[in-house]
């Protein structure tokens, strides 16, 4: 994890928070703590309200991973459309998205495999939210079973399920999950 927290502190622009969360990290054996995670979100949640949106609706997983909550730019321009994905990738590099990737593979990913779903099962099954014979070929026909509506082994609206996602960078959306809308 240093290793990669390395390459990220070499080959990335970002804000002097998010540089030194990483430098902490580096010195903490590749761990970023959670208080660092907790304010690379909030710095993150200010960039864009100080670029006048509305404050960013994020969900926090039980594992307490945040991910950001659906996105619905209706009453917005295209315009306004365009600047709110350029200041979502700025905010995003400067404030948040290194820290965020290393506290994800902490929790989702410690054996850093490039495979997302190899991840994800890994971590469903060390959490018992899968059966220890469960593989990445029944997880993505599971995951296909959510459009089919066809039955599957994981239940993939449970948050324990979905923690496990998203710390390997999935994210399945539901109609109930919560909405931003930045333009008010």
């Amino acid at each position: 994890m240093s290793d990669y927290i390395e390459t990220l502190l070499k080959s990335a622009s970002m804000s002097d928070s998010q540089r030194a969360m990483l430098e902490r990290a580096k010195e903490n054996g590749g761990e970023v703590t959670a208080s660092d995670y907790e304010q690379a979100w909030s710095d993150f949640r200010q960039c864009m309200v100080d670029r006048g949106y509305s404050e960013p609706g994020v969900v926090r997983y039980p594992n307490g991973l945040y991910y950001h909550a659906s996105l619905d730019i209706s009453g917005g321009t295209k315009e306004q459309g365009d600047k709110l994905f350029k200041d979502l990738s700025d905010c995003n590099s400067a404030y948040l998205i290194n820290v965020d990737s290393v506290y994800r593979l902490q929790f989702g990913n410690p054996s850093l495999s490039s495979n997302s779903s190899e991840g994800a099962v890994d971590c469903l099954k060390r959490n018992d939210l899968a059966p220890a014979n469960y593989t990445v070929a029944q997880f993505e026909s599971d995951k296909d079973s959510i459009d089919t509506g066809g039955s599957a082994v994981v239940n993939f609206k449970d948050m324990q399920v979905r923690s496990c996602l998203i710390a390997n960078s999935i994210n399945l959306g539901f109609p109930d999950d919560p909405v931003w809308k930045p333009f008010g």
